[in-house]
């Protein structure tokens, strides 16, 4: 939860001297009862980040827009974890580098203080909401986390990729084989200043199938499989600071390569049938009516 809480804000710091920050989600249908969502934000100034996969916490937290008495208790919170036999192994050295076992650590932390969150506390998200043909998801597991480009010296300001997947489940699902993925969300007051204007979305759909519209959605480029083999894919951008949705509808492709190997296969046994029936036919005609001497 601090993580969740501080990674925007941190972000935002950078954003608002630098304005290089940078988000994406990308929703992958994986069946009529399930969603994988990839959330991926580039924190612009990586530096604080860095120091707390490298054990020092302390940077990161400066970051948080709480006063000082939150934030030493939660210094104090970590130093006590920190010392805890069971839980330093998943703190670094505090060396001024981070190294890859480090990061490795640090997810392991993270995930394993996701499982004190209690699961529905993910499922009616304050400000973001997936959907899958209207209905909202009844369980949502947090899986694994990344800081790819993470190693290197903890006091580097290069900008820190974090990603996280989720997958969300869902009861039931709209019969047929038309489908509807949705995105909405209710942008906090001030929001504008903690991310970047627009965040890039992409929904992929699987295969033999194809996107039939979207909504919501800035610059949006459909990748349809002409064949009606492959997957599908729509992408464009959506601003976070105004409140909306977006939607992407898909169905089964039209089965244009079927058709095309059907043709293939059939036109010739229907060309070497037509022959066999014409010289069928002359051979009869020549046998009831021989030629005149």
């Amino acid at each position: 939860m601090l993580l969740a809480e501080g990674i925007p804000w941190s972000a935002g710091t950078a954003v608002a001297t630098a304005g290089s920050a940078s988000a994406s989600v990308t929703i992958q249908y994986l069946g009529p009862y399930q969603l994988n969502v990839a959330l991926g934000l580039t924190d612009a100034n990586g530096s604080a980040l860095r120091s707390a996969i490298d054990g020092n916490f302390t940077p990161f937290v400066d970051t948080l827009p709480i006063n000082s008495s939150t934030r030493s208790s939660i210094l104090a919170m970590i130093n006590t974890s920190e010392q805890n036999p069971f839980l330093a192994g998943f703190f670094g050295n505090r060396d001024g580098r981070v190294e890859a076992g480090e990061v490795t650590q640090f997810e392991s932390l993270l995930a394993n203080g996701l499982k004190l969150v209690p699961s529905s506390s993910f499922l009616n998200p304050t400000f973001v909401r997936v959907s899958l043909d209207g209905a909202n998801p009844t369980s949502s597991l947090v899986g694994a986390f990344g800081f790819p480009g993470a190693v290197g010296a903890d006091s580097s300001a290069a900008p820190l990729e974090i990603e996280v997947n989720v997958t969300d489940g869902f009861a039931s699902a709209t019969s047929g084989s038309a489908h509807t993925i949705g995105l909405g969300w209710s942008a906090p007051a001030g929001l504008g200043l903690i991310v970047n204007p627009t965040i890039q979305f992409t929904a992929q759909t699987p295969a033999a199938t194809a996107i039939k519209g979207t909504t919501g959605l800035t610059g949006v480029s459909v990748r349809n499989d002409i064949w009606g083999w492959g997957t599908s894919s729509a992408s464009g951008t959506f601003d976070p600071a105004t409140s909306g949705n977006v939607t992407v509808s898909f169905e089964n492709a039209f089965p244009v390569g079927d058709l095309l190997i059907a043709t293939a296969v059939v036109a010739p046994i229907l060309a070497v049938g037509v022959v066999w029936v014409i010289r069928r036919y002359r051979r009869a005609r020549a046998a009831g009516h021989p030629p005149s001497s």
